[in-house]
């Protein structure tokens, strides 16, 4: 850090000084960088993403939402900010949502998939995953109902996102 301290503070530096705080687990400090960045240029969508990513680390998905829909105003064509908001409203509580820009994500890059982390398999039907979603419940339920800042990571989906939205769910009626 010392050398990003040393450089000359152009928005470039103090970009790259924020994405190595992100990159290493200190999002308050980026989250500020970030914010004096966007506080100077409101439509560049790098420092709007990095905006999300640290406040999505910070688990305040209201103002990570917020970042990442005036990135994809300044690109709406943008497939992959399509995605992460999708990913940051799925963390954020609000799976409908979620799946719809993750539909809009899809139509703006078909063919595109692995690049945007979306389906690279075959199609997971509803209620496919319904057993290990009522024992991780009835598992782990008073485990995350324990914990203030409950996270649960649902990698990796198919055709459709169907089964991260099914869990999320079932989670949000125990928690």
């Amino acid at each position: 850090l010392a050398s990003f301290d040393r450089a000359p503070q152009t928005p470039e530096v103090r970009a790259a000084k924020a994405s190595f705080l992100i990159k290493h687990k200190r999002p308050q400090e980026a989250k500020a960088i970030y914010a004096g960045l966007v506080a100077e240029k409101p439509d560049e969508v790098e420092y709007l993403v990095g905006l999300g990513i640290s406040n999505s680390m910070l688990h305040q998905f209201g103002p990570a939402v917020t970042a990442l829909q005036a990135a994809i105003r300044a690109e709406p064509d943008n497939a992959n900010l399509h995605a992460h908001l999708a990913n940051t409203l799925l963390c954020g509580g609000d799976p409908q949502q979620a799946a719809a820009m993750a539909e809009r994500g899809r139509a703006l890059a078909p063919g595109r998939a692995r690049v945007l982390g979306l389906p690279t398999r075959g199609t997971k039907n509803p209620n496919r995953q319904r057993r290990m979603d009522n024992w991780i419940t009835a598992t782990l339920g008073g485990a995350l109902r324990a914990v203030e800042a409950q996270l649960v990571d649902a990698l990796g989906f198919g055709a459709s996102p169907i089964t991260s939205i099914e869990l999320a769910a079932r989670l949000q009626r125990v928690c």
